[in-house]
């Protein structure tokens, strides 16, 4: 299906929201330490399933599994955002709905093998990471990436995310023997 569109709204898609995911921005956004507009949609973070397209959409098809994008002006893996960059939840509606009509820009396609769930996590958590890793530590193709995480079916692969580097999980390289123990923390 397409949507009708007036010009300017040609390369736009709808998507059938299947989850969101909360983070601690949204949350701040939601305790007014971040002020929006009143009647905001909040959530950033947000996958779902693409039902209609405008005319002018190449990259997207009925059917496609997407999430949302955090900077929907961050279009190149190797630039950071152009600033400023409307952020969903905040500067713009967020995804808090069942249905949301948006620019292409305002998606990406969904990671092959995630649900929709463990695929509505990424948005602000990936940009966040990204920045960490590839940013601020200087992550490059070839290098290790030790993360301590609790699901086992994301261990020990490729992290395409971050250069292809290896990603290993802690806990994994522990009971190999690999690592000291491990103390956990629980913040507050």
């Amino acid at each position: 299906a397409q949507i009708a569109r007036a010009k300017g709204q040609i390369s736009e898609i709808k998507v059938q929201i299947h989850a969101n995911a909360l983070n601690y921005r949204d949350c701040m956004v939601a305790m007014g330490h971040v002020p929006v507009n009143d009647g905001r949609i909040l959530l950033s973070d947000g996958a779902g399933v693409v039902v209609e397209t405008g005319p002018e959409v190449t990259q997207f098809r009925v059917g496609d599994s997407v999430i949302s994008t955090f900077h929907t002006r961050w279009l190149r893996r190797d630039a950071g955002p152009s600033w400023p960059t409307p952020i969903h939840g905040a500067d713009v509606d967020g995804f808090a709905s069942d249905f949301v009509t948006r620019p292409v820009s305002a998606f990406t396609h969904a990671p092959k093998g995630f649900s929709l769930i463990e695929s509505a996590t990424l948005p602000c958590a990936g940009v966040t990471a990204w920045r960490a890793l590839m940013t601020d530590g200087q992550l490059k193709r070839g290098e290790n990436l030790f993360c301590k995480v609790a699901d086992s079916k994301l261990t020990p692969k490729k992290a395409p995310l971050f250069g292809g580097s290896d990603f290993f999980r802690v806990p994994d390289l522990a009971r190999l023997g690999l690592l000291a123990p491990i103390v956990d923390h629980v913040g507050d």
